[in-house]
């Protein structure tokens, strides 16, 4: 039995007093593609922002790749090759959908646990032109991302989250 890619082991987190995710465990395996389902307030992004660590756990643990990450920052996250795309935009409104898919190529790469600028990298403007033919944003690369409409800033956050190649 193999070690799972990303595990959570009766997690409990709070917003203030409000106890809302409540022993949460599940394990997802390195290439599997799992749904969280529920309606509104049952903790489906609570969870998310949980394993992030954009919101304290107060109990339980959170595993990737057999490593405890329980609380870690989001920034040691995206390090360590996890992605996430909130449910509010996160892109840069006044860079260009190009400058935003470079910027996100030339600083996520990871190198020896850190993140580092590679912006000479023919490996990384390689990847910008996959995401870009991807996420057919072709004729959009010199327009300001603001000016995008919801659903391409959508897709534009998905290829930048994308951008580091990472492995959850």
């Amino acid at each position: 039995m193999s070690t799972p890619l990303l595990e959570l082991e009766l997690v409990n987190a709070y917003y203030d007093k409000s106890h809302i995710l409540q022993d949460v465990s599940l394990a997802v395996d390195a290439g599997e593609v799992v749904a969280l389902l529920g309606r509104n307030g049952s903790g489906r992004s609570t969870t998310l922002k949980a394993i992030m660590g954009l919101i304290t756990v107060k109990m339980g643990t959170i595993r990737f790749n057999g490593k405890t990450i329980t609380s870690k920052a989001p920034f040691d996250l995206a390090k360590l090759g996890i992605a996430f795309v909130p449910e509010d935009r996160r892109i840069f409104p006044n860079l260009t959908v190009g400058e935003n898919l470079r910027l996100a190529a030339q600083f996520l790469e990871r190198g020896r646990g850190l993140l580092r600028p590679i912006a000479s990298s023919k490996l990384a403007l390689q990847r910008v032109d996959e995401l870009v033919e991807r996420f057919r944003l072709e004729r959009k690369l010199d327009e300001l991302a603001g000016f995008l409409s919801h659903g391409e800033q959508r897709r534009l956050e998905i290829a930048v989250a994308l951008a580091a190649r990472p492995r959850m």
